[in-house]
């Protein structure tokens, strides 16, 4: 992957600002890790790895591992991510540090140490990047359960304590500055319904076909799946009501497994970082819990733990804010009633994509590799008609998807 002198250079001084009045400076080379490379990081993000070698005063120096991501241009000109990788550099550079600022404590242990981001002007994927520290140096890798797309109990357990707190800094941003939060919540994310609508022939694609299999194949449901036709076949508005809760916090809005690195000691989960916050969003926080419960949790777990789960959340916040501001289960239900719809819609296509990951069979990029999704006059119906040729994700991910929506339904959600 192409990565410029002068970027890497750039990142790694403004970081170090001491060096630029302590002698000369001068970049050397990049050291690439191979062992760390990852050539496709989710669907649109690439990583690079590496040290910079520098020279100050005559003598050779290295820095610390960076983790450097970039988007293939491959996906920079079929998923139009300008959107996503301007919203992230927003919530590193200006979120954060506002939290940081009122919040007596390290908001940052959730996410990864930001460095610095680099974007020009350019119709380059390579000439817009984002630099953070190296987390696989500290130890954290993808999560360990033995090969599952999904995440049991222990590792859901900690990610959910994680996420309350995450959501307990809006809270308390909203009550100690709330001119100041609202005005940095609202500068990208309410733009995310654009990017989400451009997307919205996609999306009821794969939810028209969970539907239309879910109608034949178990009687038992059919007649209770008025709803979600009708969410389905007015999915732009819904996707613009996610934003109307009287919880509204500032939400990851793409919490998937494939987002998340953990910590081990021996076998046991001890830390999480969340990555990749391109989407993240002002909105009802169950944008983020319906994809924890329904897209990182398998129907065994939901079964056993929803209380559990649910109640390590709430702890989460109470770690953060005044017991009488924690959300009560039955708000939070409520709020799932309202919301959890947005559940079955990303669990419609990215449970498929990832079985097929894991089959190493064609994938949803493979699938419309050539086709750009925002521009071309694509039908849901064309749509539909790809996804039943390949069969992404096979026959398991089918039942996965039905799992999420039988779940939603014998919950009252839907």
């Amino acid at each position: 992957m192409k990565i410029s002198d002068e970027l890497i250079f750039r990142a790694f001084l403004a970081d170090r600002s001491d060096l630029q009045v302590c002698g000369e400076v001068n970049f050397v080379r990049f050291e690439e890790h191979n062992r760390h490379r990852e050539t496709i990081y989710g669907l649109n993000s690439r990583m690079l790895f590496g040290r910079i070698v520098y020279s100050k005063d005559g003598q050779n120096l290295t820095t610390e591992s960076l983790a450097i991501k970039q988007t293939p241009a491959a996906c920079f000109d079929q998923y139009h991510c300008q959107l996503q990788f301007a919203s992230e550099i927003h919530f590193f550079a200006k979120v954060l540090p506002f939290f940081d600022s009122i919040i007596d404590s390290e908001v940052d242990l959730f996410f990864p140490k930001f460095l610095y981001s680099f974007s020009r002007n350019s119709p380059a994927a390579e000439q817009v990047a984002l630099v953070f520290e190296n987390l696989r140096d500290q130890g954290f890798v993808e999560h360990q359960c033995s090969g599952s797309i999904f995440l049991d109990y222990n590792h859901l357990s900690l990610v959910m304590r994680h996420l309350g707190h995450f959501h307990g800094y809006s809270l308390m941003a909203a009550k100690i500055n709330p001119t100041r939060f609202q005005q940095l919540a609202n500068f990208l994310p309410r733009n995310h319904e654009l990017h989400l609508m451009n997307y919205s022939t996609l999306s009821q694609a794969f939810l028209d076909h969970a539907i239309r299999l879910l109608t034949f194949r178990d009687q038992r449901y059919a007649s209770r799946l008025a709803p979600l036709r009708k969410i389905s076949q007015n999915l732009v508005e819904y996707l613009k009501r996610v934003n109307n809760s009287s919880l509204e916090v500032i939400c990851h809005g793409d919490f998937l497994a494939t987002n998340l690195l953990f910590r081990y000691e021996g076998s046991v989960p001890v830390d999480v970082k969340a990555l990749d916050l391109g989407l993240w969003r002002f909105a009802s926080p169950v944008l983020d819990l319906a994809h924890a419960m329904y897209i990182c949790a398998d129907q065994q777990t939901r079964d056993q733990h929803w209380d559990d789960l649910i109640s390590d959340y709430r702890r989460g916040l109470s770690d953060i804010v005044a017991a009488d501001e924690v959300p009560s289960m039955d708000v939070i239900l409520e709020e799932f009633r309202k919301h959890c719809w947005y559940g079955i819609m990303i669990a419609s296509h990215y449970i498929r994509d990832q079985n097929a990951r894991r089959k190493k069979s064609p994938r949803m990029f493979d699938i419309f590799k050539g086709v750009n999704l925002l521009t071309e006059n694509i039908t849901s119906e064309e749509i539909l008609r790809k996804i039943e040729d390949y069969e992404l994700g096979g026959t398991i991910a089918t039942e996965m998807v039905f799992s999420v929506i039988k779940d939603m339904i014998d919950r009252k959600f839907i």
